[in-house]
């Protein structure tokens, strides 16, 4: 490793616009402390970087990126900044920091409390950046829990809508005396069906003189053609706030509603396509919004049609096609109608649908297979532990002996950098071995729960469960030459294969003897899942692939 005069340090001072970082100091004050502590030490720094950029999305910030490219082409080898976190915030980027750590072309992270070297433990600075990520995941998290909380409870997160405004005492919303008349007034225009959404807008904005309420860099000037629709669309003004999270699902409001339930809907039928139609639990376009078009790659809606028929009764389709609004040309041509799309997926998670006995059975095979696996993992990982303190007391004995000069430098670097290797070597392998197996039981079991009276739960489920339901058998569902297709999980192959007929033998037992039946039961478990002996797992089951 270089001497520290001879380090080049790279000064990156980072702040976030977003709230987990308002307590953190500020850059030029980062950059002040970060300074003094160079000069002090007698640090050489080439280059101050300063960005205003949240790092917990990987590459967006522009001064990290240079300051990656200065380090790879040499021009730097060192970083000084106030704390890891001003570093990264997420997996990617602190990947590339540890990596560029290990291979020695960053020879020193110097923060304001400690130096993270080439030649240190690894896992010291990966801990440090992994609580970095972990925080901002938590923070998600709970902001997103939050707004939900305040969803259920009927409050509204953010700017009160127009006509409205936001009481900062109790975080509630309340009617804005003036503007609340006036947008009550532009309801009733538009409930008689006199008037179009063009002459209520120019009555408003010319005849009334309506202006939106003045706040830091928007608003003080008359309400435009899109907030109008957006009004009269939301059904926040009815009482109902929705879901954050989950389209189609509403909460009962805690405010003074401006309009009915029945006046909303009024309205939504007489602006027609460009309104926005309440969901109820028992219609929701339960497909739309993460269904891709497998020509172009843009999202799949979906809209209501109404056809007259002779007798003067109304008929309602639904109908998902492409929206057509990339750049790449869409030869997909028409739409296929809800009805097609719901008997292809009837037909797929028939395939996986589990009864609640072969949900009993996987979770019983599951917890075998997970006992078996601790003792092999344990004995595993205690031999790779016993690996690495062996390697570490060897070089910190060499260590020693070059220190007391008993050998050479030179003869040290020899010695040392096989062990520096192997040691890099166990510790990749003690990662890349808890990545892998971490949380694979709970993964597995919570898929097991969702394809259990998998068809029973789409049909009578919400919009979030036949989203679960449809991602766990398969990943990126796109529509094309109006079919459904998904990219199924392979190691579910076993239940597609068997869940059917499993199915139907045990529906023949049902009703046998409450003995016979435990028997008869007991031998389609024991074909469905293969055990050598009760203390190994089976060399080749049928159910393995599941697992894996």
């Amino acid at each position: 490793m270089k001497a520290t005069k001879d380090i080049k340090y790279i000064l990156y001072a980072r702040k976030s616009t977003e709230s987990e970082d308002r307590q953190v100091q500020s850059i030029e004050a980062q950059v002040e402390v970060m300074t003094k502590l160079a000069e002090q030490r007698g640090l050489r720094v080439v280059k101050v970087l300063k960005e205003s950029k949240s790092a917990k999305t990987p590459f967006v910030r522009a001064e990290f990126t240079k300051m990656l490219g200065m380090i790879e082409q040499g021009q730097a080898d060192g970083i000084l900044c106030w704390q890891i976190s001003r570093l990264s915030r997420n997996p990617y980027e602190s990947g590339a920091l540890q990596q560029l750590l290990q291979d020695e072309k960053i020879q020193s992270i110097q923060t304001h409390d400690r130096a993270y070297l080439s030649d240190d433990n690894a896992v010291i600075f990966s801990v440090e950046a992994s609580i970095s990520n972990q925080f901002i995941r938590d923070l998600r998290k709970n902001v997103k829990r939050g707004i939900r909380e305040k969803a259920r409870n009927g409050g509204i997160s953010g700017i009160a809508p127009e006509g409205y405004v936001n009481n900062r005492l109790d975080k509630t919303i309340e009617p804005d005396p003036v503007r609340f008349p006036l947008i009550r007034k532009a309801f009733n225009l538009l409930l008689t069906g006199e008037y179009s959404v063009q002459q209520i807008l120019r009555i408003m904005n010319e005849d009334w003189g309506y202006t939106t309420i003045k706040r830091k860099h928007i608003g003080g000037g008359p309400i435009n053609r899109s907030s109008i629709y957006h009004i009269f669309g939301n059904p926040r003004y009815a009482g109902q706030v929705p879901d954050p999270y989950e389209e189609g699902k509403f909460y009962k409001a805690n405010y003074k509603p401006m309009i009915t339930m029945a006046e909303y809907d009024q309205v939504q039928r007489i602006l027609g396509k460009k309104g926005r139609p309440r969901f109820s639990a028992s219609k929701q376009f339960a497909l739309r919004g993460f269904i891709k078009c497998g020509d172009c790659g843009c999202m799949v809606t979906a809209e209501t049609k109404s056809k007259q028929l002779a007798n003067g009764e109304s008929r309602h389709y639904t109908y998902y096609h492409c929206t057509g609004r990339g750049k790449k040309k869409c030869n997909q041509r028409g739409a296929v109608r809800e009805e097609d799309l719901f008997a292809q997926l009837n037909e797929l998670i028939d395939s996986y649908d589990l009864s609640p006995k072969l949900y009993e059975w996987g979770m019983q095979a599951l917890n075998e297979m997970a006992q078996n696996e601790v003792a092999e993992r344990n004995d595993v990982q205690v031999m790779q532990f016993q690996s690495v303190t062996r390697v570490q007391e060897k070089l910190d004995k060499l260590l020693d002996l070059v220190t007391d000069g008993h050998i050479t430098t030179e003869e040290y670097q020899a010695k040392s950098d096989p062990l520096k290797s192997q040691l890099k070597e166990t510790q990749a392998e003690q990662i890349d071995i808890a990545n892998r197996i971490k949380n694979w039981y709970e993964f597995v079991g919570e898929t097991l729960d969702k394809l259990t009276c998998a068809n029973e739960k789409f049909m009578l489920g919400d919009l979030g469960d036949k989203k679960e339901i449809l991602l766990a058998i398969g990943k990126n569902p796109v529509l094309l030459d109006k079919r459904l297709v998904l990219t199924t999980n392979t190691w579910l192959n076993p239940i597609k294969n068997e869940a059917r007929s499993i199915r139907r033998q045990l529906d023949k037992v049902r009703t046998a003897p409450e003995q016979i039946k435990k028997d008869l039961e007991l031998t389609l478990f024991q074909s469905w899942y293969p055990r050598t002996d009760s203390n190994r797992r089976p060399s080749v089951p049928k159910t393995d692939a599941l697992i894996r």
